[in-house]
Formats: structure tokens, sequence, C-alpha cells
């Protein structure tokens, strides 16, 4: 049944535990069994772990039947779980050693002496739990985030993008030296200007529309803007003037609208612009009509 288990599912933990006197009675028997074991658990991609069994309860009729004292048996148990454990690379769940010092403390055997009652098997399946929950924190993939400073020049392609989109339009533009001088003074990167025109045809290729002008000198902006300034005036009159959209939306909508548009453009709009004293949704105030009786 163990090796079908083995071959027909998938496992990430398989755990053996010996007879409970087998690594003392027939302990080569013993060895070479866990070597096969652990060699087919690997071929199935799991971990073995060993489940170190214990010495019979200390006074015990199980342990005088065995012809052993506690220490003797403790020991001898020990020594041969240890051994397979090292010889086959095996995790070790040493129950046993936890029994051994626990069982002066409380009661952890059933009444036969031999197996645990109902506080044992907790220690025991707490003893198993931890080794396992102990090997899955050593193979968790700590993931380090890289962390770009301002000066990463990995970050120039999109600094250039930055600064295209909000410092440019059609009636601004920047030249290569602008654009050189700029990516030092505000992000501390230097670039040469033959590098300027490269990283423009990079953006290009991602699909930015940017023009490039010889004038004394090349110059660039981006005119791939998704409204013009005149449409983004008309949305942000429509803003002004609608009688459902409270004074608090209407700040919010119309500095969205804004940033979409360079900073020049910006600050047009922005002076543009005239919050009216009308009242909007969400004024306390009450609109109060005058009825004249004839």
């Amino acid at each position: 049944m163990t090796q079908a288990a083995l071959e027909n599912e998938k496992w990430d933990y398989v755990i053996l535990q010996e007879m409970s006197n087998g690594p003392i009675t027939s302990r080569e028997s013993f060895l070479n069994n866990t070597a096969l074991l652990c060699e087919r658990i690997r071929a199935n991609g799991a971990v073995p772990v060993l489940y170190a069994t214990w010495a019979y309860q200390k006074g015990g009729k199980q342990l005088e039947s065995f012809g052993m004292d506690y220490d003797e048996m403790y020991q001898k148990m020990y020594d041969a779980y240890h051994e397979a454990a090292d010889q086959n690379r095996a995790l070790i769940a040493d129950v046993g050693k936890c029994f051994y010092e626990e069982a002066a403390k409380q009661d952890i055997f059933a009444e036969d002496g031999c197996h645990p009652n109902e506080l044992g098997s907790k220690l025991a399946a707490q003893v198993i739990a931890d080794v396992i929950l102990a090997d899955q924190a050593t193979k968790t993939e700590v993931v380090i985030e890289p962390k770009a400073e301002d000066n990463d020049t990995r970050l120039r392609i999109l600094y250039l993008y930055q600064m295209l989109l909000t410092q440019t339009d059609e009636d601004h533009t920047l030249s290569t030296k602008q654009i050189t001088d700029r990516m030092m003074e505000q992000h501390n990167i230097l670039v040469h200007r033959t590098t300027v025109p490269k990283d423009i045809d990079l953006l290009r290729a991602a699909g930015f529309e940017i023009i490039g002008e010889r004038k004394r000198a090349w110059e660039y902006y981006l005119a791939d803007r998704k409204f013009s300034v005149p449409e983004l005036k008309l949305l942000i009159d429509a803003v002004q003037s609608s009688k459902f959209i409270t004074e608090k939306k209407s700040e919010s909508l119309i500095e969205k609208l804004i940033s979409l548009t360079s900073e020049t453009n910006a600050d047009k709009l922005k002076r543009s612009v005239h919050i009216t004293g009308r009242v909007k949704s969400e004024s306390k105030r009450k609109i109060i009509r005058r009825i004249v009786l004839p």
C-alpha cells in the first residue's frame, strides 16, 4: 500500500514510524528499510520525516516485560532514529525526546504504558507539525523588491516620458540640452545628448506620438493628448454648470481634467476656472421662493 501511494499520488511530506520497539530489536532491518523508503519518497518529490517514538512508560508492565530500564530504552530508541535520519538526510520529529522530558510532569501514556493518551497524542502531533512548519519556513522564497533610487538610470526613460507629458505641448517644446539639464537637476541622472534621440525613438516604438522639430537644435513635444485644451475647457465648463454635482466633486473632477494636459496649459485652465456662488446639491442653504398674493 505504501509503494502504491507513492507511485500513484503526490505528497509534500511522508511520515515514517516503526513499530514501538523495532528500532531496537530489529535495528539493521529498520535502517535498511528506512533507506529504501526514503529513496522512494524523494523520488516522489516529497520529504521523508521520521516519527521517532518513545520508551515505554517508566515503571510500567510493558517496560518491565521488555527487559530494559526507562533511560536505556529511551537512549537506544533515540540513537537508532537519529542514525536513520542522518544516513538518509531525513527530517526527524523527535517525539520520543519530548515524551522523555514531559513524562515526569504530566500523564501522557495510555493505560497499557505503551501508547499515548489524548494529551500524549496532542504532544506528538505538535512535534510533527513544528518540524514540518520549520522546514517550510526554510524553503519560503523571499522576494526582495528592487528599490530604485531617484538617480537610478533604469528610470531614465520613464522620467523622460513624464517630462514630455507635463512640460511640453505644441507651443512648448524641450530641446535636447533642456532635457539633459533637467534630467540632472530633477533626478541627478547624467544623460549624454546623443542618448536623448535614442530614448525618444524607444518611446515612439512603444506607441507614444512624440514630435521632433529641427530649429537651432532638435526640440520635442508630446503630441498624443487624450483631449485638446478647448475640449478640456468645454468639459470643465460642463462640470461647473452642472446642478447635480456637488462643489467638492466639481473641484475633484476639474483637477483630474486639468492634469490631462501640460503644466503650462494647466495654468491657463486654472486661471479660467471660476467656481460660482450657485447652490450645489451639498449646500445646506435652503432656496426660498417668494410668492406674492394678489
